[in-house]
């Protein structure tokens, strides 16, 4: 399984937010009471990264992870800079935009979602 922090190595601006979330199957009965049956006993985590100055190479080597994850397809390891935990996560989405803003200077937002 790839790393992020030994290919990319590459730490998010510390503005990054972390989303913590459940499932829950809520069913309304007839006389209008609700069931409520949890359908997951751990907290799934997400998180926005943002990288809000990099430069051409720094943003290859980020470009070049995504698409060798093939997008959300593959999972890899991510270590929180934060709480120094090591996740398995893998990409949110199947699309990453990389803006230019100046010479040589990029800014990059991206979103890992916690594999259970």
């Amino acid at each position: 399984m790839a790393d992020w922090n030994t290919t990319v190595g590459l730490v998010p601006d510390y503005s990054f937010a972390t989303t913590g979330s459940f499932l829950t199957l809520v069913s309304k009965g007839e006389s209008g009471k609700e069931r409520r049956r949890s359908k997951m006993s751990t907290v799934k985590r997400e998180w926005k990264l943002t990288f809000p100055l990099l430069t051409s190479s720094e943003c290859a080597l980020i470009w070049d992870f995504y698409v060798a994850r093939k997008g959300a397809y593959d999972a890899f390891t991510w270590l929180d800079p934060v709480t120094s935990t090591q996740y398995t996560v893998r990409f949110k989405d199947d699309n990453l935009t990389k803006d230019y803003f100046q010479y040589n200077q990029y800014k990059l937002s991206l979103e890992f979602v916690e594999v259970i």
